[in-house]
């Protein structure tokens, strides 16, 4: 039975690790891809190179190839390069990681940065605007979370509430019925 339990165990952990490395490899070639048809518009491959990390972060996180390279050639239309890329790759990235979804992430930045070009920013004055639009995306959200734990804490005290009265209820009828038997009782007893 022991070595039943082993084998079981052994299986489990393969299972996962081959998960675990398909996983990775999905990522791997998800960017490779991206990185491919991001040098054909025009992007730099040492600038893609500085993004990897978050990229494939939010690959991991579900964002699709496409949602990604949108966002990156509105940046490089914009005129967001070198640490300003950087720096709004990263923030999109927190905000996936806060929750946000990958594709609304994009969508939030990309908004962003199309007001603030709008403006006529450019380069870290319209970085500092995505940056800016992030940061007040986040705060809504951490809100918003906020406002669930509070009322989940709600909805569970009313959920006690209604159990005690409920049982204090129950008692008093359970009370009344046994007065109820005593009194039947005594009275076939006479």
């Amino acid at each position: 039975m022991q070595k039943v339990w082993i084998a079981g165990i052994l299986l489990v952990c393969c299972v996962f690790l081959i998960h675990g490395l398909s996983y990775g490899a999905d990522t791997a070639t998800t960017f490779t891809e991206l990185k491919t048809e991001l040098q054909s518009k025009g992007m730099k491959a040492e600038e893609i190179s500085g993004i990897e990390k978050p990229v494939k972060e939010m690959i991991g996180k579900g964002a699709t190839k496409n949602d990604i390279k949108n966002t990156l050639l509105d940046f490089k239309n914009k005129g967001i390069k070198g640490e300003e890329l950087k720096d709004s790759v990263n923030s999109m990235n927190e905000l996936v990681k806060s929750g946000e979804a990958p594709k609304e992430a994009g969508n939030i930045v990309s908004r962003a940065a199309h007001q603030a070009q709008a403006q006529g920013l450019k380069g870290k004055e319209l970085a500092a605007k995505v940056h800016e639009a992030i940061k007040q995306r986040k705060m809504q959200m951490e809100e918003m979370k906020k406002k669930m734990r509070e009322g989940e804490r709600e909805t569970k005290a009313r959920g006690e509430k209604m159990k005690k009265d409920t049982e204090k209820e129950s008692g008093k009828q359970q009370m009344k019925m046994n007065k109820g038997k005593g009194s039947i009782m005594k009275g076939k007893g006479r």
